[in-house]
Parts: C-alpha cells; structure tokens; sequence
C-alpha cells in the first residue's frame, strides 16, 4: 500500500513555478521572466494590454526580441492585435497556435529545421505530442492542459518542464 499524498508532476510544478530545482541558466531566465515574473516587473510591451493571455504573448515577444508572431486556430485570433503584420510560416520566429483545432501541415516541418518559439493553448490530450517529436532541440515549459511554450534552439538541450504559470 503506498501513499499517494504527493503527486510527483503537481510537487514539480510547484518548485518549478519560482525556478527551484531548475539547473538551466536559460530555463531559470525563462520561468523567473517570462512565465512567472515577479509582481510589479512588467514589460514596457506588457503596460497597454488586457488579458492574462495577451499580456504573457507581449512578455515573451519582447524576450525573443520583438518578432511577429503567426497566428493559428480559432483561440489565437482573439489575441490578435487589431492590424498587426502577419508573416508566413517558413519566416517566422514566434508561433502561436490553438491545438484545438487540426495542426496545419507546415508546423512541424517548421519546428524540425529549428530556431523558433512555438506557444501553444489547449495542449492537453496528447495534441502537443507531434510538435514535440519534431523538436530537434530546445525545451518545452507546460502547465497542466491549457498553455505550452516550446523554445526550438539549436544550442539548448531537449529537456520538458512542467511549471505552473
């Protein structure tokens, strides 16, 4: 009869979510900045946007440098601001997908050749399983169903976080 008063991945996503047991400069950056920043550090991107969504697309354009994200699914053209550029997908740096909705066919191509930021809502169920087989490198950061962030770079190790953010 064992205890099940810890559940291993809720325990891991409980460190996780300030960067305890995190050994990855880049990963530690990433969660202390971009997924779980403290209160009161904001973005200058971030100050003029609603929404929790929103507001976490802001943070991490502005930690990829600014890039133009393409959008995907029915969910994500609500985060869509009002004119913004669009780009085709063999030129884009920042993905962000609904994977509620069928995958289109050029994502995980895109994801193979590497150097992209994907960020996906609904990943629950095994619908993030494909992108992530394509990853060559880099790291996934997921909570528990609804949001997923995959860093393809070719200089990271692969390696899966579950942080709550």
């Amino acid at each position: 009869m064992g205890c099940r008063c810890l559940n291993p991945e809720w325990w891991q996503r409980l460190r996780h979510r300030r960067g305890f047991g995190i050994h990855s400069p880049f990963a530690f950056r990433f969660i202390t900045e971009v997924l779980n920043p403290r209160r009161g550090y904001v973005y200058y991107a971030e100050e003029c946007v609603r929404g929790r969504n929103r507001r976490f697309l802001a943070r991490l354009a502005a930690f990829l440098g600014g890039n133009v994200p393409v959008y995907y699914g029915p969910r994500t053209e609500a985060l869509r601001a009002a004119g913004a550029p669009s780009a085709a997908i063999d030129d884009a740096a920042l993905l962000v997908l609904d994977l509620s909705a069928p995958c289109p066919d050029g994502i995980p191509e895109r994801i193979a050749r590497g150097d992209v930021a994907v960020f996906c809502l609904n990943h629950g169920g095994g619908r993030i399983d494909p992108l992530l087989r394509a990853m060559p490198a880099g790291m996934s950061f997921r909570n528990r169903r609804s949001r997923a962030v995959l860093m393809v770079r070719d200089k990271l190790p692969r390696q899966d976080f579950w942080v709550s953010w």
